[in-house]
């Protein structure tokens, strides 16, 4: 592969990276960079100096910094570009490598789409995190969230002005960003993940019958770790959830709250199978409604420490859920 080669696949994938933190910014960006003269679009991508492709995307960029003010909203468009992001970096690549072979095409299209999933999936699982801070930061949530997003604004703005003006930078983002991912570690990872399940079980919750799930309507490994209640007791119900901030079961971890007859239970995957963890006694369970998820914030009874449940749309309503968690076995 030239240098050449290399440069390019670093520009598609920083292009693509932009795209996922915001999309019609980057467009808006691409096509007036290309009417200003800075930079010379590959065939295949002309079409995006028309005024009107310029306008619509700075329109629609616009719209997004409105809706990212308002909370239902936000999340909302979050969701609904969740497939949009990495189809549209997907297709800028295809356009830029139009002329190429489709042996080059394809895996450089996947590869953007692959990175705009990445950047888009990032962003979920830090908004997530905001949405648990406690203390200062936690009191003025709001700010920091509207912070954040101008900081998204503006890096997706910078990934691809420094992309087109200076192409080797773009070697340099596409390096940063693995580097900031893979420093972020299993945190935002599992956050990232849990604004993915959200979604899907959103999804799921307005299309089918959202509910309590049974111990059969588990997976094995997780039916596994629950233990079977003696005759005559109420059987397992579960629903799908997160956690974070319970002791020795890590930050964000995705499984699910399980009701049985010793009290309730956090189950989850591991590399070394389902493990069951019982949730201690709560002092006081505090709920805030999501659109995406609910979330529990509990105190535990007899210590300062507190936990965070996520209730995942798909399951019982979360006051039903909550109320289930304070009652006494």
């Amino acid at each position: 592969m030239t240098s050449g080669s290399i440069i390019l696949a670093g520009q598609l994938l920083s292009t693509a990276f932009a795209c996922g933190l915001n999309l019609y910014a980057t467009v808006a960006v691409l096509g007036l960079a290309g009417r200003a003269g800075l930079v010379q679009l590959p065939p295949g991508m002309t079409g995006l100096l028309h005024p009107l492709v310029i306008g619509f995307a700075a329109g629609l960029f616009l719209l997004g910094f409105v809706l990212d003010r308002l909370r239902f909203a936000r999340n909302a468009w979050e969701a609904v570009h969740t497939l949009i992001r990495p189809a549209a970096a997907g297709l800028l690549a295809l356009l830029a490598l139009q002329d190429a072979r489709w042996y080059v095409i394809l895996p450089a299209a996947l590869g953007a789409a692959f990175m705009a999933f990445v950047a888009h999936a990032s962003k979920t699982g830090i908004r997530l995190m905001v949405a648990t801070l406690s203390g200062w930061v936690g009191q003025r949530r709001a700010l920091v969230r509207a912070s954040i997003s101008v900081l998204e604004d503006l890096a997706a703005i910078a990934i691809v002005l420094a992309t087109l003006l200076v192409p080797v930078a773009a070697l340099v983002v596409v390096g940063a960003s693995a580097v900031l991912i893979l420093l972020a570690g299993p945190r935002l990872w599992r956050a990232a993940l849990l604004g993915l399940l959200a979604l899907a079980a959103r999804f799921r919750g307005f299309f089918g019958r959202p509910g309590w799930r049974s111990r059969e309507q588990l997976p094995r490994a997780v039916r596994d770790a629950i233990p079977l209640e003696p005759l005559g007791r109420s059987p397992a119900r579960a629903l799908s959830a997160a956690v974070t901030g319970l002791p020795r079961v890590g930050a964000y971890r995705n499984g699910w709250l399980v009701f049985t007859c010793d009290g309730p239970t956090f189950v989850y995957r591991s590399l070394f199978g389902a493990r069951a963890t019982p949730l201690p006694q709560p002092a006081a369970v505090q709920l805030r409604a999501g659109v995406l998820a609910d979330m529990l914030d509990v105190r535990i009874a007899g210590n300062a420490r507190s936990f965070t449940l996520f209730l995942l749309k798909d399951g019982p309503p979360a006051p039903l859920a909550a109320a289930e968690l304070v009652t006494p076995n």
